[in-house]
């Protein structure tokens, strides 16, 4: 094996660190032997195989320095604590390694020299900035002088330190704040700055500095400044910058906490605190903004009122108007019914008398049909709707005394769904609209006039041949205005009327 170093302990036992091959355990008295080598079944005792420098410490322990970290054996039990990034300290990487009589432990590295505590953890690191020749050591083992001092190989020479001269207290360097700016001017306070426990700043003055001086005489390059504002900043800030900058703050109450060290590792020092106040504006205020707020909801909920009330009255007129539309609809509905009867009566009695004279066999069903129309009528005056079997049955008779007048020249067709039979519809609908085929249409023998009376989903359908006359003596031009009206009324789909250069149709929503 090659040999990297060698250690009597306390005890008269010997420890021999091998370049690669693990360590030695050699018992002079008993002349025994035990060696330990890293392992993946074994990796839990020795940490590295590289063992370069071994030290023994005030409570008879071994450290030994590897290059996958520091392995600790206690030889009353042969069990191994390790030590490397994976418990805090900075670098895997420890090519030296000495115990001073505080029985803190000393080791070289590549990353400049470490200082641990007996449990292994991070007291402070050490760099060029704080003396070091060389942040690079080599794999000698280290070496104490009479005197205490202790010498660590680099690869630039020689590092030469009384280690007891450090102390972990010069990690506290005093603190104090040194100045206040608001928008980068000057701002007077009442007692010293550096003295200063409280701060109150107007409302507006929420852009400010604070300046923190830390003293530091033996390595001012190595001052670190941390300071956190209370509930504003979330986390620690830290930095070597002694200015903390604030922009855009809130009104309210902060606490200012701030400390320094010269140690980037170790915050464990003591820290200082100021209360800050910063005044808000009136109209910034919370109760200001619970006033407008109020105010808001309150004339927000009388506007809802108003308009909920409007909306009511509104409503109530709507349903007014319409019923008053619906009335007036129905009130020329009867009078356009009333106005069509008595030229109907007059024609039909015309017809009649011509009939009594030549075919009185004929003139009898003639007015037995004339007789069962006005009963219809007189039956359905006061009814709003009747079924479509009594409107078709209604229908039928007026066209009995048609074809009496015009034989076949009038020509209509009934084909009615039987599911459709128990519908409804406006009484005397179908009159009116034969008797406005009859009215503005021509029709002889040869060319008669043929209505067609069907259903189609929601709808009776009316259609007619279209031969329209050029001049209708007794039309208004309102009756299909009228009774489009009423069906406006009674039904959520309207009443259609369409005409083509052929023929005319009218669809009746079925109620």
């Amino acid at each position: 094996y090659y040999g990297q170093c060698i250690l009597e302990d306390s005890r008269g036992m010997i420890w021999f660190g091998l370049d690669g091959n693990g360590l030695i355990y050699y018992d002079p008295k008993n002349q025994t032997a035990k060696f330990w080598r890293k392992t993946p079944a074994t990796d839990s005792t020795l940490c590295g195989n590289f063992v370069y420098s071994l030290a023994e410490d005030a409570k008879g322990r071994i450290w030994a320095a590897t290059l996958e970290g520091i392995s600790v054996l206690d030889p009353t039990t042969f069990r191994f604590t390790n030590y490397n990034i994976a418990t805090g300290l900075p670098t895997n990487r420890y090519m030296s390694i000495a115990v001073d009589k505080q029985n803190r432990i000393w080791t070289g590295t590549s990353l400049g020299l470490l200082l641990l505590n007996d449990e292994g953890q991070l007291i402070r690191q050490f760099h060029v900035e704080d003396g070091l020749n060389e942040d690079d050591f080599t794999d000698r083992p280290p070496y104490q002088l009479r005197d205490g001092r202790f010498v660590f190989a680099t690869t630039r020479g020689f590092l030469l330190f009384p280690p007891e001269k450090y102390k972990a207290s010069e990690l506290n360097l005093p603190v104090m704040l040194s100045e206040i700016r608001v928008f980068n001017k000057h701002f007077p306070t009442a007692s010293n700055v550096e003295e200063l426990k409280e701060l109150y700043l107007p409302p507006g003055n929420n852009f400010f500095a604070i300046d923190m001086l830390a003293m530091n005489y033996a390595n001012p390059s190595q001052t670190w400044y941390a300071y956190k504002m209370e509930p504003y900043d979330k986390n620690w800030i830290v930095t070597q910058e002694r200015t903390a900058n604030y922009t855009a703050v809130p009104g309210g109450r902060y606490v200012f906490r701030y400390k320094a060290t010269n140690d980037l590792n170790n915050w464990n020092v003591p820290e200082k605190t100021l209360i800050i106040r910063i005044g808000q504006h009136w109209y910034k205020s919370l109760w200001f903004w619970a006033i407008v707020f109020a105010l808001l909801g309150a004339v927000g909920i009388t506007a809802y009122r108003r308009r909920e009330r409007l909306k009511q009255d509104y409503f109530s007129l709507e349903q007014k108007a319409q019923a008053l539309s619906k009335e007036k609809a129905l009130v020329q509905y009867e009078n356009l019914t009333q106005q069509l009867n008595p030229h109907f009566l007059f024609n039909s009695l015309a017809s009649l008398g011509s009939l009594i004279r030549f075919d009185q066999k004929t003139a009898s069903e003639f007015l037995e049909a004339l007789s069962k129309m006005y009963r219809y009528i007189l039956q359905s005056r006061d009814r709003e709707t009747v079924t479509l079997q009594e409107e078709k049955d209604f229908a039928e008779h007026f066209i009995k005394l048609q074809q009496t007048r015009f034989g076949e020249a009038f020509e209509v067709h009934f084909t009615i769904d039987p599911s459709a039979l128990e519908r409804k519809i406006v009484p005397v609908t179908l009159q009116n609209l034969l008797e406005n085929a009859l009215k503005h249409n021509t029709f002889d023998i040869t060319e008669p006039l043929t209505v067609d009376i069907y259903t189609e989903q929601q709808y009776l359908v009316v259609r007619n041949n279209l031969q329209r006359r050029s001049v209708v003596e007794t039309s208004n031009k309102q009756g299909l205005a009228r009774l489009r009206s009423l069906y406006q009324y009674l039904s959520d789909y309207p009443m259609e009327i369409l005409e083509t250069p052929e023929y005319f149709l009218v669809r009746i929503p079925l109620l």
